[in-house]
């Protein structure tokens, strides 16, 4: 990549919970591959990536709305 051209997930100052999966995998890229990567955004771009493939991997979304049920036994 460029030095002069700035990726557009860097341009569009974007909270990184609002790139898209797209926009991750390259932001992932981008900072792993520069010689004095960013540690603490490396592992936060990557955990929210692990995060993401966690949610889409599970189809069925925990439904709040009631109240939590036990078990007795």
């Amino acid at each position: 990549m460029n030095e002069g051209v700035s990726p557009l997930w860097k341009v569009g100052g974007k909270p990184l919970s609002q790139l898209t999966s797209e926009e991750l995998a390259e932001a992932i890229q981008y900072v792993g591959g520069r010689e004095e990567a960013d540690a603490p955004l490396l592992k936060a771009l990557r955990e929210l990536q692990a995060q993401r493939a966690l949610g889409e991997e599970t189809p069925e979304q925990q439904d709040d709305s009631g109240p939590p049920l036990l078990a007795c036994g």
